[in-house]
């Protein structure tokens, strides 16, 4: 059954990987995967991915999924208009095509922008009230256009909380969860999925591996969502490597033995939230 397979919410296929190392990639990802959904992060990536996609895959089929938004990069949170004028434009494109799309990943990151070491180092922003209106737009654009929305939220849970509370749109996930078990169910309580990628299988300490047990353990089935955010984030044994979407099994590996389930029963479950959430093309 094709649910057996496995399922990677949260990649960035088409946009960072070098184009001669995609095919192989690709190839495997049709024994392997049986969802895949490919992330924007600029306003305008959108068409060069889909046509990539359409180049190596031919056809492309019906377990790729794409999605557009804006990641708080400090060019686009400069011209914030322009940047949602340019993504809204695509996102009417991509609906007049009949394609079912995700909004995102959009949010906030505290760890790039504001007043941090990195952002001083990297050249983010301290623009954090330009950030907020950048995904406080977002979540109302996805509003507008019924389409799920993937956040990104790092060192930044309360601001995160408080603009999808001011726009009132729970619809959608919080990818790559970073936090503990109680700023997980403030989410839940609002309806969100919860997603976790290869920074589940990091922890080394006892300790923090009874955490991060816990955490995981206590998302609800109808909640979970699994995802590599390739290239980044490798799981053990790879981290510190390029990702891809074929090591997403490590993160099933490791959720499953959280959850105490076994890789089959886990696989069908995510399948089934994932195209709950996100739709069939």
């Amino acid at each position: 059954m094709i649910q057996d397979m496995l399922s990677d919410t949260h990649c960035h296929l088409f946009s960072y990987y070098k184009k001669e190392e995609l095919p192989t990639i690709l190839e495997k990802i049709k024994t392997e995967l049986c969802f895949v959904q490919d992330i924007g992060t600029k306003p305008d990536d959108f068409p060069a991915r889909f046509s990539l996609a359409k180049e190596l895959l031919s056809e492309i089929p019906s377990f790729y999924h794409f999605s557009l938004g804006i990641w708080p990069d400090a060019q686009y949170i400069a011209c914030i208009d322009h940047s949602l004028a340019v993504l809204e434009e695509h996102i009417v494109q991509a609906l007049n095509q009949n394609l079912k799309i995700a909004l995102g990943e959009c949010g906030l990151d505290r760890y790039w922008n504001g007043n941090t070491v990195a952002h001083k180092e990297k050249g983010g922003t301290n623009d954090i009230a330009g950030e907020e209106l950048l995904f406080e737009r977002q979540l109302r654009l996805a509003k507008k256009y019924n389409l799920p929305v993937i956040v990104h939220s790092r060192d930044a849970f309360a601001d995160t909380l408080k603009i999808i509370d001011t726009v009132g749109y729970n619809n959608g996930v919080i990818h790559c969860f970073a936090y503990g078990k109680e700023e997980a169910n403030a989410f839940l309580e609002r309806g969100w999925h919860i997603s976790f990628s290869g920074n589940c299988t990091y922890p080394t300490t006892k300790a923090k591996r009874a955490a991060m047990s816990k955490l995981v353990e206590s998302i609800p089935d109808e909640k979970l969502l699994l995802e590599t955010d390739a290239p980044y984030l490798a799981p053990t044994p790879y981290r510190g490597s390029q990702n891809t979407p074929l090591l997403v099994k490590y993160v099933y590996d490791c959720v499953a033995s959280m959850r105490a389930t076994d890789i089959q029963s886990l696989s069908h479950l995510v399948y089934e939230n994932a195209i709950k959430l996100f739709g069939t093309t």
